[in-house]
């Protein structure tokens, strides 16, 4: 897990942005390490997969990092899409598209590493979608489902939680479970509907992230529970839409049928493996000092990671986890702007060492 550096003389206000400091806490060996890097000076990561990162600036300077080989590789400016503009004149990173959109994340699907190269889709506030590619100068705006034809509507209702990429498609779900679908090479032709499947209306509020799994099935993972009833100041340099639950109290997992097009309930994953949720990509993990048939949600009510079990007869399904790097200290503490991320090294040495 990276995430922001602890304070170091007890304000509980996070530094050293402007040195590239940040905190890592590797899993598989429990430690935790206060660490830089010229890479990260002045930059917060936004996303990522795997050991790359997506990186930006105050003023949308969108770069892709892998702070273990040093590659460098810059993103396109959202002025590339016509008729957008960026405003860096406010608090909060946001762009102007006949009306403001709040920046979100962006989805690192595929990293420079992967055979057909990166692609990356941005998520703001209001269900504006956008994506970029290898070899693709711009960004381009997926055709939201309440447009009747590209243009027409932009005010959108729905604001998009989650989305991945399955057999060549975007999938996306929005704040209500409702899944959509565009093709990856053509992101403006207008969407497919995917059907939920049918939820608990156990608890008053629910967040949905998607995943892939080892088998190459669509996920639908919803986390249930209490939501917030008041407003809390926003303290990151971007908010996650996966923020509304203050209380977690159960999660579901959904795996969708390709064969019969229905989702079915289910509580394992795959034999051993957990898997790890968040502003990262999704991503699988099998350790011998880390427990098994988990979900490892990281940044969730106000704590470093929220970790479900799968197996029902637990006696404790729920987990918090905190990383500290001091003892008086956690990773979370303070006015943060950098959200914890599961960050997975993939360089064979550090591999090895369970890094």
């Amino acid at each position: 897990m990276i995430t922001s550096r602890a304070a170091q003389d007890g304000s509980r206000v996070e530094q050293g942005l402007d040195d590239g400091a940040f905190g890592m806490h590797t899993i598989a060996e429990g430690r935790s390490f206060d660490c830089n890097h010229k890479l990260l000076v002045k930059r917060s990561w936004i996303g990522g997969k795997d050991d790359w990162l997506v990186t930006t600036d105050g003023s949308y300077d969108m770069q892709l990092i892998n702070p273990i080989t040093g590659d460098v590789v810059p993103l396109p400016s959202f002025t590339t899409v016509q008729e957008l503009h960026i405003d860096t004149y406010q608090d909060d990173l946001h762009v102007i598209y006949e009306h403001r959109h709040i920046f979100r994340r962006v989805v690192l699907c595929q990293t420079p590493s992967s055979p057909n190269g990166h692609f990356a889709i941005a998520l703001f506030d209001d269900g504006l979608m956008a994506c970029t590619a290898r070899g693709q100068p711009d960004w381009k705006l997926f055709t939201h489902p309440t447009q009747l034809f590209s243009g027409c509507y932009t005010d959108y209702p729905e604001v998009f939680l989650d989305a991945v990429v399955h057999q060549g498609h975007v999938i996306a779900v929005n704040e209500g479970g409702y899944m959509y679908s565009w093709s990856m090479d053509d992101p403006e032709a207008y969407p497919s509907k995917v059907t939920p499947p049918e939820f608990s209306e156990e608890h008053d509020t629910r967040v949905c992230y998607l995943a892939t799994s080892p088998n190459n099935q669509l996920l639908l993972v919803c986390v249930h529970g209490e939501g917030k009833s008041y407003y809390e100041p926003r303290l990151r340099m971007v908010e996650s839409e996966h923020d509304r639950i203050e209380k977690p109290a159960a999660i579901s997992i959904h795996v969708y049928d390709d064969t019969e097009h229905v989702w079915r309930r289910t509580q394992t994953i795959a034999p051993g493996v957990s898997l790890f949720l968040g502003m990262n990509y999704p991503l699988y993990g099998r350790w011998s000092n880390v427990k098994s048939d988990r979900v490892y949600i990281a940044n969730m009510a106000g704590n470093d990671s929220i970790i479900f079990s799968l197996n029902n007869e637990a006696d404790s399904s729920i987990e918090v986890q905190d990383y500290p790097i001091e003892e008086q200290y956690h990773l979370l503490d303070g006015h943060s702007i950098r959200t914890p991320m599961w960050f997975r090294p993939t360089t064979p040495s550090l591999t090895a060492r369970g890094a």
